[in-house]
């Protein structure tokens, strides 16, 4: 006898903490850049995140506001 694969979709709060995750993980990565290669690859996939995620607060604006401030 087969059974039925379930398949879960994550709740939002999973989704929530993966989506802080994944913006975190690429502000992270901006920080730590070396080179200012590493650091414009770091800003393309921010500004690449926030075109997909327009409802969310933009990741380029909170890393021009960090440098900003730290100026």
């Amino acid at each position: 006898m087969t059974y039925p694969i379930l398949i879960e979709q994550p709740d939002e709060i999973e989704t929530a903490w993966a989506q802080h995750a994944d913006r975190q993980r690429i502000i992270d990565t901006y920080d730590e850049a070396v080179t200012k290669a590493d650091r414009a690859a770091a800003r393309w996939e921010a500004l690449a995140w926030d075109d997909a995620n327009r409802g969310s607060s933009s990741i380029i604006a909170e890393i021009d506001g960090q440098h900003t401030q730290a100026a």
